[in-house]
């Protein structure tokens, strides 16, 4: 016992006890996001089971999968389907997979815990490295242990790293283990520049290659790193071999005692990039056979998986093989004007501007007060496929943001390592390839917030050297300045994590493409209960109109249509529904389900106007399974965009009768917007969701007359629920009255 007390009492222990706590609370926030607010790892989420696909196809010996695994998302080559999703969060499906198809869908959300963990973790590890560079190893002060575990906090919550829990579906997995394991490497590769062991080589090798198996861009950066390193190794013995053929021939005079003889220009060139590097002698005169290994695996790793797939190896994936996506009219656009990629340096204008100007925030009445900032300006006319709802890093990540120009200044003043010794100098390859990592971002055809998760690497990197490079800048100043320091610190560490936060709830609950009417009236009744208090009075931007809608309003903007037959919220592009009666197009309805052979098509709902008919059926499956369809029998047949109909399975039949989760009636919120929007949901749960045309006129409930592919009638029974609107009155009430 007292040789463990010992050791938790080590400087480092401290330390890394001070970060764990840090580490801690942002884990419980993040999961706090990434879990719904519910205590519910394992729920089913859309778009989150393709790497069970990949898994799955691994252990019947192929990569390709089926038509129907990857959606929309899906590559067609030569009759085979691909993702182009890299398959490090597929491997970890492999012991799941093998013995179960019941987590299928269900394990986004863990995964996505265990890399925000691993991601912490080596943060914590950065930030101790860094300071054993710039302050030593010696015991912590207290504010050293605060300010560490503090820093920890702010690299999780207060980043775009916690914004990816917003959604917790394959897109954010792919990036959030992306950064966790370019963050492992950078700081292995650093511990391997301080004092270079094969084993910490190897191990910044390993990581390396599952960032780039995560996600191609951010992963390319610790693999650049490598490289450098190895380049210097390279540049090395070359100017060893040129000295030792030139002493051969003839012994030069150098101006330098400490230079090896032989040709001033090449020695004087190779020294500088070393020193440029902050490479020491002992680092840079070793063998260079570990580093052409440690570079090279994760390079051949990543190209026979592209080899395998689309027959490249390391070119841009085929998007014209995406053929799903391929009849989008943006993703068209996008192709003909860029010359049928969806890459290029025609976007970075446009995303550099909006990624780094200072005022992508808007201000709300409404809790948290804070948005996301009006559409950018598109510079040089060039076509995206889409730009979305974003914010930029020095205001998201504003601690980190600074802290990191402060680092860069650093690891540039840093001195060379002299003797063997170590300096914040040999940061400087990490940084360069953290850089490195965020290029591939301002070349996509893409605006979105979720890709400034490529920024999280450099800011810790870069955010652990600057922070402990300030502490030791205040250390010998006066206590004004400490204190004013230590302050502006906090306030903008405080600013990160709320508006992190806040734009991660928004998105999750408000903004996001999958998010359902009902868990958005959550919100916006919950913002409604807050402005009541803070700060009182009536809300702002409360419209009244009837129908049509009119054109959206600005963001945050609710209007009343009619006498509370809906409520709408505008996002600033759309209306999106928050209340809905008949008039506007939303049912409540219980369905209980009568059995049917499997292909049978059955009414639940239909509508007919002089463009076409809409019909929503319900199909029985085999096994006892059934799903809600969706026909428009008039022009533009074809779903716009949305959640594939195919994935909407309800529940499963026992016996005669089809018993729905839970009992044999189960009811269901459906949406037919005449705004041109189809929605299924039930218990918070889409069961649909689609974009595509819907007729105004008066529904007809469980039956239809236009359309041969089902039946007449539904069999079972169909029960017409109430819809209340109990936040439309709320805001239309005469105080008076009240």
């Amino acid at each position: 016992m007292s040789v463990l007390k010992r050791r938790l009492e080590t400087p480092r222990s401290r330390f890394f006890a001070a970060c764990a706590l840090g580490a801690l609370v942002a884990t419980a926030i993040f999961a706090y996001f990434a879990f719904e607010g519910r205590i519910d790892p394992f729920g089913r989420v859309l778009l989150a089971n393709f790497y069970e696909v990949q898994a799955r196809s691994w252990l019947h010996g192929h990569w390709d999968a089926g038509p129907g695994s990857y959606f929309f998302e899906r590559f067609n080559v030569d009759g085979r389907f691909y993702t182009y999703f890299g398959p490090w969060p597929a491997l970890l499906r492999l012991p799941f997979v093998a013995f179960t198809r019941e987590l299928d869908g269900k394990l986004s959300r863990v995964s996505m815990l265990l890399a925000f963990v691993v991601m912490l973790t080596y943060a914590s590890r950065l930030s101790w490295q860094a300071r054993v560079l710039l302050r030593g190893d010696g015991r912590p002060t207290r504010p050293e242990l605060v300010g560490a575990g503090a820093f920890v906090f702010v690299a999780g919550c207060g980043s775009t790293a916690l914004f990816l829990a917003s959604e917790s579906w394959v897109y954010h997995e792919a990036i959030l283990w992306g950064i966790a394991w370019s963050v492992a490497s950078y700081s292995y590769l650093t511990a391997y520049l301080v004092s270079p062991r094969t084993r910490t080589l190897a191990l910044a090798s390993i990581t390396a290659a599952f960032a780039y198996l995560s996600r191609g861009s951010v992963g390319l950066g610790p693999v650049v790193a490598l490289g450098v390193v190895l380049l210097a190794r390279l540049a090395t013995a070359a100017r060893g071999a040129w000295l030792r053929r030139s002493a051969a021939r003839a012994t030069s005079v150098v101006s330098d005692p400490n230079e090896e003889p032989g040709e001033p220009g090449t020695h004087v060139a190779v020294s500088w990039w070393l020193r440029v590097l902050g490479l020491g002698t002992d680092q840079a005169n070793r063998s260079f056979w570990p580093l052409v290994v440690a570079t090279g695996a994760p390079v051949a790793l990543y190209s026979y998986v592209n080899w395998v797939k689309f027959g490249t190896l390391l070119g841009t994936p085929p998007y014209e093989l995406q053929d799903q996506l391929a009849a989008r009219a943006s993703r068209q656009a996008a192709l003909a004007a860029n010359g049928g990629t969806l890459f290029g340096f025609k976007y970075a204008p446009t995303l550099l501007l909006d990624y780094f100007r200072p005022d992508a925030i808007s201000f709300d009445r409404l809790f948290p007060w804070v948005s996301f900032a009006p559409p950018p300006r598109i510079i040089g006319g060039v076509t995206f496929e889409a730009v979305n709802f974003s914010s930029s890093v020095p205001v998201t990540s504003t601690l980190l943001f600074l802290l990191t120009i402060v680092g860069v200044v650093a690891v540039i003043r840093a001195p060379r390592p002299e003797g063997g010794g170590a300096t914040a100098a040999a940061l400087r390859v990490p940084l360069l390839g953290a850089a490195v990592g965020c290029a591939g971002m301002f070349v996509l055809a893409f605006l979105e917030e979720r890709y400034q998760g490529d920024f999280v690497p450099l800011f810790v990197v870069g955010g652990a050297v600057g922070f402990w490079y300030v502490a030791r800048l205040i250390a010998d100043r006066s206590r004004g300045v400490r204190v004013a320091t230590m302050t502006a610190l906090v306030l903008a560490g405080v600013w990160s994590c709320w508006v992190t936060g806040s734009l991660t709830l928004l998105q999750q609950r408000a903004y996001g493409p999958l998010v359902t009417n009902d868990t958005r009236a959550a919100l916006i009744d919950a913002q409604l209960d807050i402005h009541d208090v803070v700060p009182g009075g009536a809300p702002s931007r409360v419209l009244r109109g009837d129908l049509p809608l009119p054109a959206p309003a600005s963001p945050n903007t609710l209007l009343v249509v009619g006498d509370c037959d809906g409520l709408y919220w505008s996002n600033g592009r759309f209306w999106h529904p928050v209340e809905q009666t008949p008039r506007t197009g939303r049912f409540r309805l219980r369905l209980e389900v009568a059995d049917a052979p499997a292909g049978t098509l059955e009414p639940v709902r239909s509508a007919t106007d002089p463009r076409g008919s809409s019909i929503l059926w319900l199909r029985h499956l085999e096994g006892g399974r059934v799903r809600f369809e969706y026909e428009w029998t008039g022009e533009n047949q074809s779903l716009i965009e949305g959640v594939t109909p195919d994935a909407a399975e309800i529940g499963q039949r026992t016996g005669d009768a089809c018993a729905l989760p839970g009992d044999s009636t189960a009811d269901f919120a459906l949406r037919m917007d005449p705004a041109g929007y189809v929605g299924v949901g039930r218990s918070g749960n889409q069961l649909m969701s689609t974009f595509a045309p819907v007729a105004d006129s008066p529904a007809r409930i469980g039956e239809q007359d236009v359309s041969d592919r089902g039946t007449r009638t539904f069999d079972g029974t169909i029960r017409r629920l109430a819809t209340p609107t109990p936040m439309c009155n709320r805001l239309t009430e005469d105080p008076k009255d009240s």
